[in-house]
């Protein structure tokens, strides 16, 4: 059976993975006020978050920082997990982001290797980035192409 037009994902998206990390409200306010300082939007604070949690592992950073377009989501913010997700969640709010599919089974894989999640690189990573303000949002010196 065919899907009609429009269906399922945009082609932007094709070839990409989602990365869903989940983090505390307070947590999550604080990232959101230095990108919007900064002028990112939040697919480059989860990017900056995961590079930031490989670090401490011995991995480089894997996803480039990339600011294709800027929406903010002003109004109706995702509501925090509520009883009906896995206990590990509840209460806690998603940043999430979507990447190629490559970068993002290398990062499982790592991360399994490792016995640890991409969701804890990324908690570490949030952790680092809101406890150092000289820590930059920006795609890594190593993933820049000529």
């Amino acid at each position: 059976m065919s899907r009609p037009p429009g269906y399922g994902r945009p082609s932007s998206r094709a070839g990409k993975k989602q990365i869903v990390v989940f983090l505390e409200s307070g947590a999550l306010g604080r990232l959101r006020v230095r990108a919007r300082n900064e002028e990112r939007t939040m697919q480059e604070v989860l990017a900056a978050c995961l590079n930031e949690g490989l670090r401490p592992l011995g991995h480089p950073p894997l996803f480039p920082v990339e600011h294709r377009r800027m929406f903010v989501r002003s109004t109706r913010r995702a509501k925090p997990r509520g009883d009906e997700t896995r206990p590990s969640r509840r209460g806690l709010h998603g940043l999430a982001g979507w990447f190629a599919g490559a970068l993002v089974d290398e990062a499982l894989s790592f991360a399994a290797e490792r016995g640890t999640s991409v969701q804890a690189i990324g908690e570490e990573g949030a952790r680092r980035l809101l406890s150092d303000p000289t820590l930059q949002i920006e795609t890594p010196p190593e993933l820049e192409t000529a």
